[in-house]
């Protein structure tokens, strides 16, 4: 790595710290050693200016998604101080490793109910129960409407079919002897 450009994007200060890093690793056509990573992941998570937060969050979340080796418990535990949901709900979806049932609680104590349902709706893994329960809580039926819809009653159809043994036209399937 050159020690040179290394240095000048470690000591940026201003709010492009984060962009400087993203972008330096990104330009990168050798692999990073897992030293060089771990500064890296500290340089860009230590950029904590407030007025800049939302644009450091996008580039911590792009820094876990892109670069190979990147501490992906370390950059979630970030992501999750922001507090910002939508980045929550993109980490939960798109990072290999991410804690999805970490995740899903963060996304519960936002109480953002569009969130609740990308999660639910998106997230294969995600606790439905326990996710329905709090969108109906939310009271916002912009998004219980959809839940319901999209959500309930395609699982349930699908449970009842199983159970009765009922084809996708409705009629029931016969056992040949």
């Amino acid at each position: 790595m050159n020690k040179d450009i290394m240095d000048n994007v470690m000591e940026s200060t201003n709010k492009s710290k984060a962009c400087k890093i993203y972008e330096y690793v990104k330009r990168k056509e050798e692999s990073l050693s897992k030293q060089e990573i771990e500064q890296l992941e500290d340089a860009i998570v230590t950029t904590r200016d407030a007025r800049y937060i939302y644009f450091n969050v996008e580039y911590i979340y792009r820094f876990a998604k892109d670069v190979i080796g990147a501490n992906i418990e370390k950059l979630e535990d970030v992501i999750i101080a922001t507090g910002n949901a939508g980045y929550i709900y993109e980490f939960a979806r798109n990072i290999e490793g991410a804690d999805i049932e970490k995740l899903e609680d963060v996304i519960i104590a936002t109480e953002r109910p569009r969130y609740i349902y990308e999660f639910a709706k998106n997230i294969e893994v995600a606790n439905i129960p326990k996710l329905t329960s709090v969108i109906f809580k939310a009271e916002n039926m912009h998004y219980v409407y959809p839940f319901i819809m999209n959500i309930l009653l395609p699982n349930f159809d699908k449970k009842v079919r199983k159970k009765n043994k009922v084809n996708g036209n409705g009629t029931q399937k016969i056992k040949r002897r």
